[in-house]
């Protein structure tokens, strides 16, 4: 089988939303990559994260605008995903908005098997177009966490108020551990 017969039921497989499709397109220990997942999902994991994209997005489907074997057992597609988000997505309900996503997939294949999926696409693309704010910041000083915080059981059902603290007691916290206040 050459590689863009396998490739091609490889995205037949996720059009047609068959996860034992996408799991039977990999080798054993193929893996997926891409901006919203990280990398190296197994086949199995492969097809659960479609699975959640079904679920989001039931009327999911990627065309094919190009794809091209570039090197003996190297497939590159260029696709646009397209659905309308008609169930939870990342947690979220349903906004009832369409998406487009174009993106590229560069597919390693052996023999007739998918050794591995890389997939390139603009990770912000899908939740602006949902309506959603991005906010993007270094991981090195998120995410954020302000003050501190102390449960106290009274036994009352009541709402909680305002606390003081003695200043001894805010002294000592800026002494040890300046990021408390």
């Amino acid at each position: 089988m050459k590689a863009l017969q396998v490739a091609q039921g490889y995205f037949d497989a996720w059009n047609h939303r068959d996860t034992k499709g996408i799991i039977a397109s990999f080798a054993d220990g193929g893996t997926y990559s891409d901006p919203a997942v990280g990398q190296g999902l197994t086949r199995e994991a492969t097809a659960e994260y479609a699975k959640g994209l079904w679920d989001a997005f039931p009327n999911l489907e990627f065309e094919t605008i190009s794809e091209a074997e570039t090197e003996p057992g190297t497939v590159v597609a260029q696709w646009l995903m397209r659905g309308t988000n008609t169930g939870s997505f990342a947690s979220l309900p349903p906004t009832g908005h369409a998406v487009s996503l174009p993106g590229a997939d560069f597919i390693k294949v052996e023999g007739d098997k998918i050794r591995s999926v890389q997939g390139y696409f603009d990770p912000v693309a899908v939740p602006k177009q949902l309506g959603m704010q991005v906010i993007v910041q270094p991981t090195t000083i998120g995410p954020f966490s302000f003050g501190t915080a102390a449960l106290v059981a009274t036994g009352k059902n009541t709402k909680p108020g305002p606390i003081a603290l003695p200043c001894s007691v805010l002294v000592q916290m800026t002494r040890s551990n300046k990021s408390a206040i």
